[in-house]
């Protein structure tokens, strides 16, 4: 699965960007506005296109390191720590409220459960950091890998804020054919995975081996520790030192 979802990301990228590009060619172009004489450009940098460019300092490698590990652990975290908390709470939501009866009733069915899966995904606000979580707490209920699949790929790229922006950005033409490819193509990812599965001879309804509880292990514990805080603190804010 870990192979299979940025394949499939891929696939489903390009082949939402083809069906976009190729409803365009039904619209009429608008007319284009009578073309202004450029602006006189007020700097006198006339010899080149990129003569304003400024050469970035060279860094060494420890540098390089300070400043990859700051990005890291700070604007990176900063972006993906709060979805990913939330993802875990949601998912451990799933894994203690949801009833492995239901799961079996409604999720038994291979079909039936890709299709639930777009119905709920489509929908839902998540974002691919948050997804991940989720999706291993419903594989971990027993529902199939194209199922989850289907989740991975459909929540964060169908979510009510994104449909809204790129309905402004592109139109509700181009976001109607956004829409019904992203779900086309995932459904299509999903059965294919799950024939793959069955190919390698895998069981798609307990795909996913329970492990060892260490729930309550030490080292559980303390990364959990250590990623709460270094979430806490890439919040804070930065201390800017004068310069000398």
């Amino acid at each position: 699965m870990t192979v299979v979802r940025p394949v499939a990301g891929f696939l489903t990228a390009v082949a939402a960007g083809v069906a976009v590009a190729f409803s365009e060619k039904f619209e009429k172009p608008p007319l284009a506005p009578a073309p202004s004489p450029a602006p006189q450009a007020a700097s006198n940098c006339t010899s080149s296109c990129s003569c304003g460019y400024k050469k970035p300092e060279t860094q060494g490698v420890v540098e390089r390191m300070k400043s990859g590990l700051a990005f890291a652990f700070g604007d990176l975290l900063k972006d993906v720590g709060a979805w990913l908390l939330f993802g875990v709470l949601l998912a451990g939501t799933i894994s203690v409220m949801v009833p492995a009866e239901t799961m079996e009733r409604y999720f038994s069915n291979e079909y039936l459960s890709m299709l639930l899966m777009l119905a709920v995904s489509v929908p839902l606000y998540v974002c691919a950091t948050a997804s991940t979580p989720i999706a291993a707490a419903f594989a971990l209920k027993g529902i199939s890998p194209g199922a989850a699949l289907i989740f991975l790929l459909a929540g964060p790229a169908t979510n009510a804020a994104s449909l809204t922006v790129i309905s402004r950005m592109l139109g509700k033409r181009a976001t109607a054919v956004y829409l019904a490819a992203i779900v086309i193509i995932s459904f299509a990812a999903g059965i294919a995975v799950n024939a793959l599965y069955a190919w390698l001879g895998l069981d798609i309804r307990h795909w996913i081996a329970h492990t060892s509880h260490e729930e309550s292990g030490i080292i559980a514990i303390v990364s959990t520790i250590v990623l709460i805080a270094l979430v806490g603190k890439s919040y804070l804010p930065v201390r800017k030192t004068a310069a000398h």
